[in-house]
């Protein structure tokens, strides 16, 4: 018999097919979850250095504007005596208001709240006069025929260009310890559009700007520049403003970091310009980008202008679209109190920017959502309502906070930062004629505006509760010209502004005073100037002129909002400047 060697059963050494199957879906799970994990912490990553580079870009622009508001040279106090300030210091508050872009929206469910609302007050406008500390003071640039003209006069030599290097318009450097600064938002404008009537990108339809650029204008004060000797004008620099009542001075302003004005032959405006002093900038006429509207233009007749007003385009498309489910205020004309005229109530006029081979140069930030200036109202209400929300006036809700708030159903604490003439703008959330989106979808005809008068007559509020159009808001907006009503009566001119003023009107030989708000009379000759000094017994009611509004504020504050064009964050950062004691 023949022993065999135990013997072993075959087996396979390596994996069944549904192991690896298995194997293979454990590797993919895990692979994608590893995907997903990277991902998201770059996704992190990359969030995390958006929010470092707006936050960063927040603080350079906000210490910047913190400091030159901390050199301002004029305190925020109206001019209502003698005493006239020294500069200026100038707040327009446009029709858009925080609350805009939430209440005019494609949707009426609040809980869905569409992607404009990002967006906030974007169409104010910030000017005043400051002063350098130190050595660190203001520069800019001016063509060379500016200085080489002034060396000519010093010398005692007609001035000739063929006498001197370089071009007369070569750009040249210069400092001063003063200058005029200006903050204002402009958007990026249709090239295809009329320079007459220019429109700003919108390619989604929805009325507002694609993209916002945040400007800082630094114009030198430098009166010695001005020219003592020469024909035809004693005082002009070298340089000439153009015709057009508009945007004359626009080709000096956007190759010239100087401030000048037009200057003035018996009140009416020529077309040499000179520098401007501290002194001049007091007077609103002399400032950068103000104009006076020609009378035809807003129906007070041929012998008068408006008096001095910001250069400004229409209002944003976003108030004025009828489309669609769009609410936009009425048309112009009407004899109500509360309309807004769109005309001049928009943005800057592009022509005030820097232009030509000096463009962008101006620009402070190029991304921006919102540029937004309010100013400390004693008596504006903080609304808390019966569920224990605390509304203000730029929170969407704050028309139906009033109404309950009238109705006895919530309470009220004085005291907030608002934006001029809060309760009338064509975009703020309390403009009664019409429902907008996120309150009661009442109808459109509704006429409620003050629903609630006792708390809508607050300190910067302009209005007196009265029904008429032509006392409707208090006498000094009307006596400052930033609203003309014409005979019909409409509003042809509205421009909610908070300036220091001045009190030259008063005694410079022409007559400005009218009751339906006040107007640059061309042809003064047999009128008499009042003369008046705003003392006595009967103290500023003798005045042709007045600042818009008499209250010195406590204190501005300026918000400027940002997004980042890579994932669309949203940040936003304040400054307050407050009253020096």
């Amino acid at each position: 018999m023949i022993r065999k060697p135990n013997l072993r059963t075959a087996r396979s050494d390596g994996f069944t097919l549904v192991e690896m199957l298995i194997a293979m879906a454990v590797t993919l799970l895990l692979m994608a979850a590893l995907g997903k994990g990277f991902a998201f912490i770059g996704e992190s990553i990359r969030d995390s250095r958006v929010q470092v580079e707006l936050t960063n870009d927040l603080r350079d622009v906000t210490h910047r504007l913190q400091e030159d508001l901390e050199r301002c040279t004029t305190r925020l106090r109206p001019c209502v005596d003698q005493q006239e300030p020294v500069g200026y210091f100038v707040y327009y508050e446009g029709p858009v208001t925080d609350a805009t872009s939430s209440l005019f929206l494609s949707t009426t469910d609040p809980r869905n709240p569409s992607p404009e609302s990002r967006y906030g007050d974007f169409d104010d406008y910030l000017a005043f006069t400051v002063v350098a500390t130190g050595d660190n003071w203001f520069t800019g640039v001016v063509p060379r025929q500016i200085l080489d003209a002034k060396t000519a006069e010093l010398a005692g030599q007609a001035y000739n260009a063929s006498n001197f290097p370089g071009g007369p318009n070569d750009p040249i450097m210069i400092r001063s310890k003063y200058a005029e600064i200006i903050y204002f938002a402009s958007p990026e404008y249709d090239p295809a559009s009329s320079p007459a009537n220019p429109q700003y990108l919108d390619f989604e339809g929805n009325g507002l700007p694609d993209r916002l650029k945040v400007h800082r204008r630094v114009l030198l004060i430098r009166p010695d520049l001005n020219l003592t000797t020469g024909l035809p004008e004693p005082r002009i620099t070298a340089l000439a403003a153009g015709g057009d009542w508009l945007t004359g001075m626009a080709a000096v302003h956007q190759q010239c970091d100087l401030s000048v004005r037009r200057v003035l032959n018996n009140g009416v405006a020529t077309n040499f310009v000179a520098a401007n002093s501290l002194a001049d900038l007091a007077k609103p006429h002399n400032r950068f980008a103000h104009v006076r509207v020609p009378g035809a233009a807003i129906g007070i007749g041929a012998d008068y202008t408006s008096m001095p007003i910001l250069a400004l385009g229409p209002a944003a498309t976003v108030l004025t679209s009828a489309a669609g489910l769009t609410l936009g205020p009425p048309a112009m004309g009407s004899g109500s109190p509360v309309i807004t005229p769109t005309n001049w109530a928009g943005f800057l006029r592009p022509e005030f920017v820097l232009g030509g081979n000096r463009i962008g140069e101006d620009v402070l930030v190029p991304s921006a959502v919102g540029f937004d200036v309010k100013i400390y109202d004693t008596l504006a209400p903080v609304i808390t309502t019966a569920n224990g929300s605390v509304v203000s006036n730029s929170d969407p809700g704050y028309r139906e906070a009033m109404r309950a708030l009238a109705a006895g159903n919530a309470t009220a604490i004085p005291g907030d930062f608002v934006d001029l003439m809060y309760p009338v703008l064509a975009g703020g959330p309390i403009r009664g004629w019409q429902a907008r989106r996120w309150d009661r979808l009442t109808a459109a005809g509704q006429e409620d505006a003050v629903f609630a008068p006792g708390q809508l007559r607050s300190q910067f509020a302009g209005l007196t509760g009265l029904p008429n159009v032509n006392d409707a808001y208090t006498a000094s907006l009307y006596r400052s010209g930033k609203i003309v009503v014409d005979g019909t009566p409409a509003i042809r001119l509205f421009q909610p502004t908070f300036d220091t003023y001045t009190n030259h009107y008063e005694r410079d030989g022409l007559q400005q005073f009218h009751p339906l708000g006040a107007r640059w009379r061309i042809d003064s000759v047999g009128v008499a100037d009042r003369g008046a000094d705003g003392l006595g017994v009967l103290g500023i009611a003798p005045r042709e002129t007045l600042p818009p509004f008499l209250s010195a504020p406590e204190a501005i504050r300026v918000t400027i909002r940002l997004e980042h064009q890579l994932n669309r964050q949203v940040r936003q950062l304040s400054v307050v400047h407050r009253e020096r004691k």
